[in-house]
């Protein structure tokens, strides 16, 4: 398939496939040594995370565009997708004057996703409605915080003014539990206060 798009790709004048690249190691060495605006990342490579390796390249490349290709509608990768920052969701059997004019999009600044990804989110925002822990865990993914579930839900009662003894009969755990909670929230928030944590969990909620 990657070959492929590179003869398809290596035809069109205004674009220049620089590498082809089937692991993470390849992807980190190709980016340690050539400029790349537009990353074609296949969601379906063997042993690589695809999602992971995006979020790594958004947070070490700010200006790359990275767009998400897949052989079938796979709901987790499309949305952990979307909340990670992807620029473009597609098919793999996205014609090829789409796909270039996608590329060409996506490079000026467009954020697209090809038709039945467009329709499974549309679907999916039509029937689906975030309770404030839902948006709490989403705001923290776009930074790439990663708590456990037992750890978001004692930043959000932080988050809502509850004290530790409030936190613990609220979850049903002891005040020792929530204390060890509240340190790896801390070491993983990178932060120290609790004020400081409750202060940028809401203004992380706030938009």
């Amino acid at each position: 398939m990657r070959e492929g798009i590179r003869v398809l790709l290596s035809n069109t004048d205004d674009i220049e496939v620089i590498h082809l690249a089937g692991s993470k190691e390849e992807v980190e060495t190709i980016f340690s040594k050539e400029y790349v605006d537009v990353v074609l990342l296949d969601v379906d490579i063997e042993n690589v995370n695809p999602i992971e390796l995006m979020r790594t390249l958004k947070k070490q490349y700010s200006n790359v565009k990275v767009v998400l290709m897949t052989s079938e509608l796979n709901e987790k990768h499309i949305f952990d997708g979307v909340s990670a920052g992807a620029d473009a969701f597609v098919q793999k059997n996205l014609d090829t004057q789409n796909l270039i004019r996608m590329i060409h999009d996506v490079y000026n600044g467009q954020q697209l996703f090809s038709g039945e990804v467009a329709k499974l989110l549309a679907s999916r925002i039509r029937n689906f409605s975030y309770s404030e822990e839902d948006f709490l865990e989403y705001k923290l993914r776009t930074k790439d915080i990663q708590l456990s579930k037992r750890e978001r839900d004692v930043a959000f009662l932080m988050m809502k003014s509850y004290n530790n003894q409030q936190i613990a009969d609220k979850l049903k755990l002891t005040e020792g539990t929530v204390k060890n909670y509240i340190s790896t929230i801390y070491a993983k928030m990178n932060m120290n206060k609790r004020q400081d944590v409750k202060d940028f969990l809401l203004y992380l909620t706030e938009y």
